[in-house]
């Protein structure tokens, strides 16, 4: 049976959180932080405008104060508008409606231009009907893989940089085809050398630099909320340590690599889910970027999407690949049950911008 034809990389979110992160360590595989390279290389470009860390702490001071200043005007721009969207919403109900919908795009187009920690909010956000209105949902579920792509000619220059020689000593057709982006990376379609297509997620460029900053701003925050007395002494300060220590670990791709070469032989050994995981190339993955199996199907999304609208065209689709609703419904609850209950490791995002279903009711988690 021919398989759907669809976007689709094996990327999303961090996830891979584990219970026994000893055993984990111990079953993980060699990873090969760089290919085999050439000495004599040098990429021509020069990168140093793409990789800039702070150097002292007084880049840093600057660097926070210019992301304070960004979330207050911002804020502005959503308060001030909402307030005028409410006045007009008065008149009648189709007011009311667009005051919805305007909100819900204004609150998209901020997030989106702070970047970094703040698309992630939003993703997380898109799933919370229980706290927005399902058009905000509705909304910013599209953060969720179609974030604004960095330009083709960066990635390249990253590639080339990581690997240490020139793209089309990488792969055989010498260029990246943009497949998905996220908050913290975006992904490419590609080919390597042997014929076999393979899906890059390239970190975003001051990725890092961002959630720094967004980080201290937070901690910022807290310590004036403690320090007023607002919130007790000391009681924020787990939840900024598990938060740090989380986005600091999703930006560091060589884990992701270790976590879901170990989910793919975790579910290897559990045919009866239908579940399954792209294979990672080590020798083409970096802390900065991760090549595996290029995978096609349908996104959970557009199923649920389909259903949610009654979309009969979709839904004659699903049926020619004989993917049934009801039956992906239970495959999930079978997962979870094995993930947190029989297995040491388990995807900690599964939300349905994370898994594809291809024909047969078969399952494909990305983005570990």
């Amino acid at each position: 049976m021919n398989e759907p034809k669809g976007v689709n990389s094996q990327y999303g979110k961090s996830g891979g959180n584990n219970r026994y992160s000893g055993k984990i360590v111990s079953f993980a595989p060699k990873f090969s932080a760089q290919a085999p390279v050439e000495e004599s290389y040098i990429p021509v470009a020069n990168l140093t405008s793409i990789y800039i860390r702070p150097t002292s702490s007084y880049l840093i001071f600057w660097r926070i104060i210019g992301r304070i200043i960004q979330f207050i005007w911002f804020g502005m721009v959503l308060v001030l508008g909402s307030i005028k969207d409410h006045i007009f919403s008065w008149f009648s109900y189709s007011h009311r409606l667009s005051r919805l919908q305007k909100g819900a795009k204004r609150l998209k187009k901020v997030l989106l231009t702070l970047g970094g920690a703040m698309i992630k909010a939003g993703q997380q956000l898109s799933l919370r009907l229980d706290l927005l209105p399902g058009i905000y949902c509705d909304e910013l579920s599209t953060l969720q893989d179609k974030a604004p792509y960095f330009s083709q000619e960066v990635a390249i220059k990253i590639v080339e940089l990581e690997l240490n020689r020139p793209i089309d000593q990488i792969f055989s057709e010498g260029k990246l085809e943009p497949l998905g982006s996220g908050s913290v990376a975006c992904v490419y379609k590609a080919c390597l050398p042997d014929g076999q297509m393979v899906a890059v997620k390239i970190r975003r460029p001051k990725v890092l630099e961002s959630f720094s900053a967004d980080l201290k701003v937070m901690d910022l925050l807290f310590n004036l909320l403690e320090f007023l007395t607002v919130l007790r002494s000391g009681i924020s300060r787990n939840l900024r340590s598990e938060l740090r220590n989380i986005l600091m670990d999703e930006l560091d791709f060589r884990l992701e690599g270790r976590y879901q070469e170990l989910a793919r032989r975790y579910f290897r050994k559990r045919k009866n889910l239908k579940v399954s995981v792209a294979k990672v190339y080590h020798d083409y993955s970096t802390g900065k970027m991760i090549t595996s199996t290029y995978v096609t199907g349908l996104w959970m999304n557009d199923i649920l999407h389909a259903i949610e609208k009654q979309d009969h065209v979709f839904l004659k689709k699903l049926k020619k690949f004989n993917i049934a609703p009801k039956k992906l419904a239970k495959q999930l609850i079978r997962l979870c049950h094995y993930s947190f209950f029989e297995c040491p490791f388990f995807h900690a995002d599964p939300h349905p911008g994370n898994i594809l279903v291809k024909p047969d009711n078969n399952l494909v988690l990305i983005d570990f």
